[in-house]
């Protein structure tokens, strides 16, 4: 999930906007290709100028820059809400990720190891 605040760099805005309204360039991306579309052509010039929260993937180039989800996920087995589910959501199942690893928790609550 992502969004961009255009009023903020209107430039980058435009370019942005005529890339998604490209055709030729967007049938490229099939099915789903959106994500792919995404590294290839929002990332690269995005990627020191994000807020960005991931606490499970920190450490990849794609979490580059990114905080830990401030609030703490409920616990393990209780749910599995998160930002970004494929539904359905929010149903009693284990969590699809896991344990946060220690690197992309909070500084100040290395002890939440669902995050």
């Amino acid at each position: 999930m992502w969004g961009f605040r255009p009023v903020l760099n209107r430039t980058m805005a435009s370019i942005f906007l005529n890339k998604m309204l490209n055709h030729n360039l967007i049938k490229r991306y099939a099915g789903r290709g959106d994500q792919t579309f995404l590294t290839d052509h929002i990332w690269p010039n995005i990627q020191d100028h994000v807020l960005a929260h991931d606490s499970h993937l920190c450490t990849t180039w794609y979490g580059k820059n990114s905080q830990p989800w401030p609030t703490r996920r409920p616990p393990l087995n209780e749910t599995s809400c998160f930002v970004g589910c494929v539904r359905p959501c929010c149903q009693k199942m284990k969590p699809p990720l896991g344990e946060c690893p220690i690197a992309c928790r909070p500084k100040n609550h290395t002890d939440w190891t669902m995050c």
